[in-house]
């Protein structure tokens, strides 16, 4: 836990030492703060989501279809209606690439959020880590705490 801790401080300490001496708007400061929260609240999410989906390939198809797809799609057609269709005939090639490219850094991070102990705000980084080295924390909490993990699932 002291290392996770000295990383967040250096890291804000650094972010603090670039900021001194310049005049920021507290509106960019509201913005700035939102945005990691959000950010560390999807970091927890797919962290947890990942460890309890049968797959890190199963929790990206559902994320990128039901979330991304659906979801946020969407939310931005209903918002901008017509104009939303149209530029989405004209550029969904544009679209289409970036959103295969999209998938090689989440699959990356997933993959890492599955092996590793982060993203687990009760117990803290690197306690989901099981006897052979895997975090699966939230598939034993889903089992209601069967220290058995994944690996009674399989066999």
């Amino acid at each position: 836990m002291l290392p996770a801790a000295a990383g967040i401080a250096l890291v804000s300490g650094g972010v603090i030492t670039v900021g001194l001496g310049r005049h920021v708007e507290p509106r960019a400061l509201v913005w700035a703060g939102s945005t990691g929260v959000t950010i560390a609240l999807y970091t927890v999410i797919d962290g947890q989501g990942v460890r309890a989906a049968p797959s890190t390939g199963s929790y990206i198809v559902w994320t990128y279809l039901v979330a991304l797809g659906g979801g946020i799609g969407g939310l931005f057609a209903a918002w901008r209606g017509t104009a939303f269709t149209v530029a989405a005939r004209t550029e969904w090639r544009a679209g289409l690439m970036a959103g295969a490219l999209s998938i090689v850094p989440y699959a990356s991070a997933l993959a890492a959020y599955r092996l590793g102990g982060a993203a687990h705000p009760r117990e803290g980084a690197g306690a989901g880590r099981n006897r052979d080295g895997r975090g699966d924390v939230a598939a034993r909490e889903v089992r209601g705490g069967s220290e058995r993990g994944r690996e009674g699932a399989r066999g």
